[in-house]
């Protein structure tokens, strides 16, 4: 990707692929995911409903199993999957949190939807130090809000 794009500069960009960084987390989802199938077999046994239940699963987990690629520009945050995009303006976010493998962007609380969701999550890649710059030149952290 280029230094512009759509969105604006692009400050930082990189991948991250949930289900590869654990090998823990991975038999933990395969091994849900086939249990959760067998229990659909064992109470339907029908081709239909384990095709819809698949999709339900693969659909609901798609950030773990999927890569996901994160721009941060100097006026939004993209994130991006196979399936799915993200595109959240910066002045959405009020404040964020710091993990030791993520920082969460949390929403602004002025609305229902705000108070509703959260935030964005960002997993690091062995690129903390340069995330963390971008996100606190951009936002305050959790402690500096009243």
């Amino acid at each position: 990707m280029s230094n512009e794009s759509s969105g604006g500069q692009v400050l930082a960009t990189w991948s991250v692929h949930l289900v590869k960084k654990s090998g823990k987390l991975q038999a933990m989802f395969f091994g849900g995911l086939l249990l959760s199938l067998a229990i659909l077999w064992w109470l339907t046994h029908s081709i239909g409903w384990m095709l819809l239940g698949i999709i339900a699963v693969l659909g609901s987990l798609s950030l773990y199993y999927l890569p996901i690629t994160y721009y941060l520009t100097d006026r939004e945050v993209l994130m991006k999957t196979y399936v799915t995009s993200q595109i959240k303006l910066w002045g959405n976010f009020s404040h964020y949190v710091e993990y030791d493998d993520a920082v969460q962007l949390i929403f602004q609380q002025d609305n229902f939807r705000g108070q509703m969701l959260q935030g964005l999550l960002l997993y690091f890649n062995n690129n903390r130090d340069e995330i963390m710059e971008v996100v606190s030149s951009k936002l305050p952290p959790s402690s500096e809000i009243p």
